[in-house]
């Protein structure tokens, strides 16, 4: 199966029709690519995707190990080498892939002078690098904090109250959560300090 990359105009506005249609996209390319299973090692945001997008089957693909059609094709991972003879090896995505999953849209912002189209990005969900940078995907691992925001975020989607960000505005958001995360924490820890006094 080969990703295609979804394009949109500037002015497009954004709905959760918008969203079904990445969905389906998401969990087609889950459901049909064999190496697929690699966004389940990535931990994060990924694996959160990939999970939703194999539903019920997630947990029997992730133990399924490195898929033929990934060998043949190239699709793998070298993890190591037992001999100089043996290699071993997984399942891997590409960054277009990754794009798949997250709902990457490419957006024709301007043409130069020259007639060069500049291109910009956008998608419902962040890369797995910016993902990791921020503090709900520290260490890789899924939280319950992790959860209650991507549920809240599904909330805001379906209810047409947000859009795809571009990985700047991503970062941003994130960071912000940091913020937050950290100050309502802080105010726990200074309420349980309280009360244990």
């Amino acid at each position: 199966m080969h990703v295609e990359v979804t394009a949109r105009l500037q002015e497009h506005r954004y709905t959760s029709r918008d969203y079904l249609g990445y969905v389906s996209r998401r969990n087609d390319f889950m459901q049909m690519v064999p190496h697929s299973r690699a966004a389940l090692r990535r931990g994060g945001i990924l694996w959160r995707l990939a999970y939703d997008g194999l539903q019920y089957d997630a947990e029997n693909r992730a133990r399924a190990g490195p898929s033929e059609y990934a060998m043949q094709l190239g699709h793998v991972e070298v993890l190591g080498a037992a001999s100089a003879e043996e290699e071993w090896y997984e399942d891997h995505i590409t960054e277009e892939e990754e794009g798949c999953l997250i709902g990457k849209y490419l957006i024709c912002t301007r043409e130069s002078a020259s007639g060069v189209k500049q291109v910009a990005e956008l998608s419902w969900w962040p890369k797995e690098g910016v993902w990791g940078a921020g503090r709900l995907g520290a260490g890789g691992y899924w939280t319950t904090e992790a959860e209650v925001w991507y549920k809240e975020r599904l909330q805001l989607i379906h209810e047409d109250k947000a859009a795809p960000l571009s990985q700047t505005q991503w970062r941003d958001k994130l960071r912000k959560n940091a913020v937050i995360g950290k100050k309502v924490a802080g105010g726990l820890e200074r309420l349980s300090a309280n009360l244990l006094r």
